[in-house]
């Protein structure tokens, strides 16, 4: 499995992102965004460029990097 992030999106622009990929229309992607973000306590850090990707599949570390590596 592959880290896959756009380096030149924030954290919240890449999970927009991947719900677009998924179908979701842009109102529906920022809200599934938030969501996630306030679940995981990242709204703070939410619109930081993303310099790190860790995949966590069933409660294990599936992938983890950073852009281009």
């Amino acid at each position: 499995m592959t880290p896959v992030v756009e380096a030149a999106m924030t954290g919240r622009e890449n999970l927009e992102m991947v719900a677009r990929l998924f179908g979701q229309n842009r109102r529906t992607a920022r809200a599934s965004a938030a969501a996630v973000l306030a679940r995981l306590s990242l709204d703070e850090v939410a619109d930081r460029l993303a310099d790190r990707v860790v995949i966590i599949d069933r409660g294990r570390v599936a992938a983890e990097g950073t852009p281009g590596s």
